[in-house]
């Protein structure tokens, strides 16, 4: 029996992610639990979902395929690795990986974010408020550039342009002593005006921006606000270290 739309919708409204995402999810579900088809493995996670399956079509015949692959699930076999030996079951590994819902805040204490990520974002990422959230950790970032590069007239794009130029930058992370190091500095400068270009202008625009739909896509995208602020670290360190 293949799942239907409606359960499919359903699964997609209570995780609240992209029907990419859940694709993933399921096919990870699988490969680590199987054997198991996609539309089980789907089933699976509908009902760790907490959503009703009966409501969706499925019969006893399907009821029990899934208690007999959540039996599998909480108590798997140890698999063995390349070389021969025991490796732990995907079980082991973090909730989220075997398809179980995890919490706005578990998902975000996961990632390990830079302090100021943290400060700016945690609460308004658990409160469901994930556009604003990407928009305040990108507007950090611009207000730590402003302040440690000491540019008040600029903001966004240009500032990031002119914080980190070529020559003579207000901020750098290395010495710009060769192509590799003169290569990630500017590496770094295209970063940081991408993100503040293509990240947080759109979300200072809009009242709702769509791409927010997919909870895993607005944590990558906070961790790259993250990511932009331990190259700032850098930026104080070699400041303080060539004073």
């Amino acid at each position: 029996m293949a799942i239907s739309p409606d359960l499919n919708k359903a699964i997609l409204e209570a995780l609240n992610v992209s029907p990419m995402t859940l694709s993933r999810r399921a096919k990870r579900l699988a490969q680590d639990h199987g054997p198991m088809s996609g539309d089980e493995a789907r089933w699976v996670i509908a009902h760790d979902s907490g959503l009703d399956l009966r409501r969706y079509g499925l019969g006893q015949e399907q009821l029990d395929r899934v208690r007999q692959l959540r039996v599998g699930i909480q108590a798997p076999q140890p698999r063995v690795d390349g070389r021969g030996g025991a490796r732990p079951a995907a079980i082991d590994r973090p909730a989220a990986a075997a398809g179980a819902v995890a919490t706005p805040a578990a998902m975000f204490s996961s990632r390990e974010f830079h302090p100021a990520v943290a400060r700016s974002s945690r609460r308004l990422f658990v409160d469901g408020h994930r556009t604003e959230a990407i928009h305040r950790a990108f507007q950090r970032v611009n207000n730590r550039v402003r302040r440690l590069a000491g540019i008040s007239d600029r903001d966004g794009q240009a500032l990031m342009g002119e914080a980190f130029k070529d020559s003579a930058p207000a901020l750098q992370i290395n010495g710009l002593a060769g192509t590799s190091e003169r290569d990630e500095h500017a590496g770094v400068r295209l970063l940081m005006m991408g993100a503040m270009t293509g990240l947080r202008n759109p979300r200072a625009h809009e009242d709702r921006w769509e791409p927010d739909n997919d909870v895993e896509s607005v944590l990558d995208t906070l961790s790259l606000a993250s990511l932009l602020h331990r190259f700032l670290d850098r930026c104080e360190e070699y400041r303080q270290a060539n004073p």
